[in-house]
C-alpha cells in the first residue's frame, strides 16, 4: 500500500528528529499520511569524505541514529552519487550499516536521474520491504526531452521497483514550485496504477499555496520541502513543525 507523506528533508541528528516527531504526532491523528523524514547522504558521505553542504550532510555513521521506527513515519535516506555504476554496492553497504544498528530505515529516495533499473531490481528482490522514491529532476525531465509522455514512458520501466516518482525541478534550491508546468506530467504518471506521486519545489510553511491547485485535483500527492525550511543553511526544527501544520491544513479542505 502507498501513504501519502508529507515530507522534511534535510533532518541532521536525533534530537532534531525527536522534536519534529514529537510535535508532527500532535498533530496528525486521522491524517492518514505518514510524515516522511528525509537525510541526505552521497558517495562523497559514504566514502567518509565531507560534502560540500556538511550542515545539510550529516557523518555516514550517524545515520542510524536519527531514525526510530514508527509506522506513522517514512524514514528515507535522500541518495545521490557521483558513481552511478557502483549504486547497488553502495546501498548494500548503506543497508548493511542499517542493519547492524538495528534502527528504523523504511527506503530511499534516489536523486539520480534514471538510474540502472538491473541495480533498482537487485535491491528490490534483496529487501523488498524497503521503499523508494525516484526522484525525477532537472536532468531528468531534460533526458526525457521535457515531454509528460515521455517522462510516463520511461517511468514505468521503472514500476515494479519503485514506489513513488518525485517531481522535483527544484532539486532542493528553491526553485518555486510552478504547479501548471507539473500538471501535465501528473495527469500522465496517475495512469500508472498504483504508485504514489509527490511533488516539490520551494514548498514551506509560507509557500503551500504554489502546491494547492495540484492538491486539488490530485489530493493523495506527497509533498517534499527542504530550502524554504531553512534558516542559515540548515534545517528549522520550528518552521518544520509549522510546516507540517499547514500542509494538514490543506489537505483537510479536500479530503
Amino acid at each position: 500500500m502507498v501513504v501519502p507523506y508529507i515530507g522534511i528533508t534535510g533532518v541532521m541528528g536525533r534530537s532534531q528528529a525527536i522534536f519534529i516527531s514529537a510535535s508532527a504526532l500532535n498533530l496528525m491523528p486521522g491524517s492518514g499520511r505518514q510524515i516522511m523524514m528525509g537525510v541526505l547522504a552521497s558517495s562523497k558521505t559514504l566514502a567518509g569524505q565531507s560534502n560540500k553542504y556538511p550542515h545539510l550532510y550529516p557523518p555516514m555513521k550517524n545515520l542510524p541514529e536519527i531514525f526510530a521506527s514508527d509506522p506513522r513515519f517514512l524514514n528515507l535516506i535522500h541518495y545521490s552519487t557521483d558513481t552511478p555504476l557502483l549504486l547497488r554496492e553502495e546501498i548494500f553497504k548503506i543497508i548493511r550499516l542499517f542493519k547492524e544498528r538495528k534502527n528504523g530505515l523504511n527506503g530511499f529516495q534516489l536523486n539520480i536521474p534514471w538510474p540502472s533499473i538491473s541495480h533498482l531490481e537487485d535491491i528490490k528482490n534483496a529487501f523488498p520491504k524497503l521503499k523508494f522514491v525516484l526522484q525525477i529532476g532537472p536532468e531528468a525531465f531534460e533526458k526525457a526531452g521535457h515531454s509528460p509522455k515521455k517522462v510516463r514512458d520511461m517511468a514505468s520501466d521503472y514500476m515494479p521497483f519503485v514506489d513513488y516518482f518525485l517531481l522535483d525541478k527544484s532539486a532542493g534550491f528553491n526553485k518555486p514550485l510552478d504547479a501548471e508546468a507539473l500538471r501535465p506530467y501528473l495527469r500522465e504518471l496517475s495512469d500508472l496504477f498504483i504508485i504514489g506521486l509527490s511533488i516539490a519545489g520551494g514548498l514551506g510553511p509560507d509557500t503551500l499555496h504554489l502546491a494547492e491547485p495540484l492538491i486539488q485535483e490530485f489530493p493523495d500527492l506527497s509533498i517534499d520541502a527542504q530550502s524554504a525550511l531553512q534558516t542559515n543553511n540548515a534545517l528549522n526544527a520550528n518552521r518544520s513543525v509549522e510546516y507540517i501544520r499547514q500542509a494538514l491544513k490543506m489537505y483537510k479542505k479536500y479530503e
